[in-house]
């Protein structure tokens, strides 16, 4: 019966005419989808627990995973931080309660959520404590080279295809100073081909080899840091499944 259900499965995120779409237009669909999203829709998002997908996204600063992704920040000593994909910005406030004295920077291509952010962050009186610029992950060349003593995803790179994933990376390792962080979808290559790390389609996202990637783009495998997310961190099958943190060291 289980053969029956996973071929069910593979047949509907591969064959399916959506999902064939999204695999075709790869990066540049779910760009167009985020921009977009909340705008005429109905969304529903972190167990939908109000009417406004970007409230419900502020009123999970309390799931567990958010707790070990700022653990990683603290060895760096961070006095400046970017948020890659940071929606209303719940991480980026996260670390500015955690880091008093630093400065973070968001970005996100949904603007309602940048502009749901600034307004969370003025109620609490931390407007100045951030920076906020409306560009997609592929859209990092207004950040200046080394301007970031961390630089973080969470989330955001299962959305990017094999299309831009290097050009991301690029841009990261070129506006870090001390690590970067990401927590994110990770299957290393002894499990599944994918030896440049440019992505493996799974059940309507994107998830990579970042051990092998990183590699690629010149930074020595010691340098990198795979960590894997369990259940008690995040209770979905999917994180519990191919959940990483991953932490390169740059310093």
């Amino acid at each position: 019966m289980l053969g029956i259900y996973k071929a069910i499965e593979w047949i509907y995120f591969n064959v399916h005419p959506m999902k064939k779409k999204i695999k075709e237009q790869g990066t540049s669909y779910y760009r167009k989808k985020w921009s977009k999203r909340g705008i005429g829709d109905n969304v529903k998002d972190w167990d939908d627990k109000g009417n406004d997908w970007i409230e419900n996204y502020w009123l999970s600063s309390q799931h567990p995973h958010r707790k070990h992704l700022i653990e990683r920040f603290d060895k760096y000593e961070p006095k400046t931080m970017l948020d890659i994909g940071c929606n209303c910005g719940v991480n980026m406030y996260m670390l500015a309660k955690h880091f008093p004295d630093a400065h973070i920077t968001g970005t996100d291509i949904n603007l309602p959520a940048i502009q749901k952010g600034i307004a969370y962050f003025r109620k609490e009186g931390m407007r100045d404590r951030a920076t906020w610029y409306p560009d997609s992950a592929d859209e990092l060349f207004r950040v200046p080279d080394k301007s970031m003593d961390v630089l973080f995803t969470d989330a955001v790179l299962i959305y990017v295809a094999p299309d831009k994933i290097d050009e991301i990376i690029k841009d990261m390792l070129r506006i870090a100073k001390k690590s970067i962080i990401l927590v994110e979808w990770n299957i290393p290559s002894i499990f599944h081909k994918d030896d440049e790390g440019l992505g493996v389609y799974h059940k309507g996202l994107w998830m990579r080899d970042y051990h092998s990637l990183f590699m690629k783009h010149g930074v020595e495998g010691y340098r990198i840091k795979t960590t894997k997310i369990t259940k008690d961190v995040w209770d979905d099958d999917n994180w519990a499944s191919v959940g990483y943190i991953v932490e390169v060291n740059l310093t």
